[in-house]
C-alpha cells in the first residue's frame, strides 16, 4: 500500500535509527516500475546518509522494492550491510487484470481493521465500503481507534493497484551480497521462498520459519516471536538460520 507505518513497531527491538520510505504521491508522474522506485529510494537514503552503509528491511511487496534497492545501492558503490525480507516472493503469481477499485478499498479496510483487532463478521453480506467499515468502529468498541482518512485512502488503492501491474512485470537483478528472508508459516503451507530467491543472491540466503500469518508479520504479537533473531540478523548477522545450498553460512519499505 506504500505505507511505512507498520514498520514503527520495529522500535521495540532495534537500537538504531529506523528510516521508513513511503510511497506518497507528489507533484510529479509515479513510479513506472520497481527498478523505479529503487533509484527514487536510493536517492533518499543517501540524501539522509550519504556514507552508509545502509542495512535495508521490506516486508511483502517493500521485499522486492528493498531487494532492488540494494542492487541499485551496491551499483553506486554503495555498502549494503544487511537485507532482510519479511515473507516477500521474489516473483508475481498470476495478476487478476478485473480487480476494481472497490474490492481493493475493500480488502484495504478489512486489512487495516483487523491490524488493529477489530473482528469481522464473517457473514456479513453487505459491500463493505469506507461507511461499513465505520461503522464497525463503534460496534466493536473500538472508539479510540480511526480510520484513514477517504482521501488517504483512495491513495493506498492507487497504490495497491499500481504496484501489482509493477510486480507482475518485475523480474529482480541479482543482488551480489547475502539476503536474510523470514517466512509466516501460519496456515502449514510448506515455504520455498529459499529456492525462489536463490536466483536473485549470489551470496549466502538464511530462512527463518515464524508462526505468522503474511498480514500480521509486523504486529506485537508476531514480533514477539522472531524480534530478538531479527535484532541479531540485522544488527549482528549472528543468528542461525536454515542456509541455502552452496554456500555456508556464518551468520525499509511498505507491502
Amino acid at each position: 500500500m506504500g505505507l511505512s507505518w507498520p514498520y514503527h513497531a520495529l522500535g521495540a527491538y532495534l537500537d538504531c535509527p529506523i528510516v521508513g520510505i513511503q510511497q506518497v504521491p507528489d507533484d510529479g508522474p509515479g513510479p513506472e516500475s520497481i527498478r523505479d522506485m529503487a533509484q527514487r529510494y536510493a536517492d533518499t537514503v543517501q540524501s539522509l546518509y550519504p556514507g552508509g552503509p545502509y542495512h535495508l528491511l521490506g516486508w511483502s511487496f517493500g521485499g522486492l522494492v528493498v531487494h532492488e534497492l540494494a542492487v541499485e545501492l551496491r551499483r553506486r558503490g554503495c555498502v549494503v550491510g544487511r537485507l532482510i525480507v519479511l515473507d516477500a516472493t521474489p516473483c508475481a503469481d498470476e495478476v487478476t487484470d478485473d480487480i476494481t477499485a472497490a474490492v481493493r478499498e475493500a480488502e484495504i479496510l478489512k486489512y487495516v481493521l483487523r491490524a488493529n483487532g477489530i473482528d469481522l463478521p464473517a457473514d456479513d453480506l453487505e459491500p463493505f465500503t469506507y461507511q461499513r467499515a465505520a461503522e464497525l468502529i463503534p460496534e466493536r468498541q473500538h472508539a479510540n481507534f480511526g480510520l484513514p482518512s477517504a482521501q488517504l485512502l483512495e491513495i493506498l488503492v492507487a497504490n495497491s493497484i499500481a504496484n501489482e501491474r509493477h510486480r507482475s512485470g518485475h523480474r529482480p537483478t541479482v543482488f551480489d551480497g547475502d539476503l536474510t528472508i523470514f517466512v509466516a508459516t501460519r496456515g502449514g503451507n510448506d515455504s520455498t521462498l529459499l529456492e525462489d530467491w536463490r536466483p536473485y543472491v549470489r551470496g549466502d540466503i538464511v530462512e527463518y520459519a515464524v508462526d505468522s500469518t503474511h498480514n500480521e508479520m509486523l504486529n506485537a504479537e508476531s514480533l514477539k516471536l522472531f524480534g530478538a533473531q531479527l535484532k541479531a540478523a540485522l544488527v549482528d548477522g549472528q543468528a542461525p538460520g536454515v542456509s541455502a545450498a552452496g554456500r555456508s553460512i556464518a551468520g525499509v519499505t511498505g507491502t
